[in-house]
C-alpha cells in the first residue's frame, strides 16, 4: 500500500517549522486595544443635586405671555 503525500516530506516540515515562526512572531507582540475597561466619557450624575441636568417632566414650564 502506497502513501499518497501531496508534497515531499521534507518540504511539509519546512512549511510547519514556517508556521510555527510565524506563530511565535505573532505571539510576541502587544494585545490589540478592545477599548475594554477603558473610560472614554464621564457617565452624567444622576442624584447629584448640585447638577443643571433635569427631565422636563421634574421642572415645571414657566408661564407664557398667552396663557390666560
Amino acid at each position: 500500500m502506497r502513501v499518497y503525500r501531496p508534497i515531499p516530506m521534507d518540504q511539509q516540515i519546512e512549511q510547519m517549522l514556517d508556521v510555527v515562526k510565524q506563530t511565535r512572531e505573532l505571539l510576541k507582540r502587544p494585545p490589540p486595544d478592545t477599548f475594554l475597561g477603558r473610560e472614554t466619557y464621564k457617565p452624567f450624575p444622576k442624584d447629584d443635586p448640585e447638577s443643571n441636568i433635569g427631565y422636563c417632566n421634574e421642572t415645571p414650564l414657566p408661564p407664557s405671555s398667552t396663557d390666560g
